[in-house]
């Protein structure tokens, strides 16, 4: 039913409500649904734009808590009173542990009820919590504060002496975008949390005792998650791997370059033909393999990871693979040996069937772990179109 509340003239009408294409008197089934008939349009799963879609997304918010309040003032002000009470004690709480909390407001209702009574619907977006004094059960107390930390985006807990199982809690804090770990004694036991932490974008690591095999979990599970593991810039998890197939490919490259311009023996050792072009081609299986890992590993968009079917980037991946074939072949006679067309073809086989092999894996990973290289909404975005 629509509210008999007096039509507001357009110019004043709450931007949040023309995004949606609403005008005030409305009600949250006209809100409701305008949100979904707009929100697969700019979805990025649709092919959308990710900062259309998070617009939306808070216009939609913003449109629900409107029409909320002018719908009934009196009800909705004692829900809000009794919300600002209880975040005013939490907020002393995190004062009386040496910490800070960082308020945001709700501009459209200041101009609604004044800026005092307004206050009413100020909502914490940070906290700051450092130093030895703070420990698992002020997470805990986070924890249970869950309902009326809607809108918290930044969790700081340098320095803190926080423990794996305290940090698990905070997977009830799921609106969480920027999460600081460093100097605590937490382990890789503690990156479970993140399975909660759908939103997160950045993840401080630096001085915890996260070590390799948790920075590998990590790469795996959330490749594009911005980390900072030693006090510098925050850079994707999954740099950790390409790192490791980048260096891999080189030794390999170098190995195969090494082996076959090694001189021929003096005494002549009988190699059955089918042999040697078998280990040529298994050489650069391996290679397409490795390379294949570390262009997906550096590519900034997730879907490459798991890309089916041939296209110009595959295309022009074999052709580099094979140009190196010709070049490694054409200099083994510097070191005494021929260039053998068969030995060539046997390479560009090698090249194809690793390629291959490395699209199939890609939709194998794809089908039985599609979690393995899950993005969350906030990595999503991150990466943008």
């Amino acid at each position: 039913m629509q509210s008999h509340a007096p039509q507001q003239p357009q110019s004043r009408q709450p931007e949040f409500l023309k995004q949606l294409g609403l005008s005030y008197p409305c009600v949250e089934q006209d809100v409701e649904e305008a949100y979904r008939a707009r929100v697969w349009a700019v979805h990025p799963d649709r092919g959308g734009d990710a900062d259309g879609f998070i617009q939306l997304q808070r216009a939609y918010e913003q449109a629900l808590e409107y029409v909320r309040f002018h719908s009934g003032k009196t009800r909705w002000l004692a829900r809000c009173v009794e919300r600002y009470v209880a975040q005013g004690e939490l907020i002393a709480e995190i004062e009386r542990n040496g910490g800070r909390a960082r308020i945001v407001s709700l501009d459209w209702l200041a101009a609604e009820i004044g800026e005092d009574f307004a206050q009413v619907m100020d909502q914490i977006a940070g906290i700051e919590l450092r130093g030895p004094t703070v420990g698992d059960e002020m997470l805990e107390r986070l924890a249970g504060a869950r309902a009326i930390l809607p809108e918290l985006r930044v969790l700081d807990l340098k320095g803190s002496r926080v423990t794996d199982a305290g940090v698990l809690r905070l997977a009830e804090l799921a609106s969480l975008h920027e999460l600081c770990l460093a100097g605590t004694s937490v382990s890789q036991r503690a990156l479970a949390v993140l399975d909660g932490l759908t939103e997160l974008k950045q993840l401080d690591l630096s001085g915890t005792r996260v070590g390799l095999w948790g920075r590998i979990r990590l790469a795996c599970w959330r490749p594009y998650l911005l980390v900072r593991y030693g006090g510098g810039a925050y850079r994707r998890a999954s740099l950790t791997l390409f790192r490791g197939a980048a260096v891999l490919s080189a030794i390999w490259l170098a190995t195969m370059f090494a082996l076959t311009h090694l001189p021929p023996p003096q005494v002549p050792v009988h190699v059955p033909g089918g042999l040697d072009k078998l280990l040529h081609g298994a050489m650069y299986v391996v290679l397409a393999l490795l390379t294949s890992g570390t262009l997906a590993l550096a590519s900034p968009r997730p879907r490459r990871l798991a890309a089916s079917g041939i296209g110009w980037r595959q295309l022009l991946h074999c052709g580099v693979l094979a140009a190196w074939a010709y070049f490694d072949e054409s200099t083994q006679r510097f070191a005494g040996r021929s260039f053998e067309w068969s030995d060539f073809a046997a390479d560009v086989a090698g090249i194809l069937a690793g390629l291959l092999l490395a699209q199939i894996a890609a939709g194998a990973l794809a089908h039985w772990a599609p979690g393995l290289w899950r993005l969350s909404t906030a990595e999503e975005t991150t990466i943008g179109s």
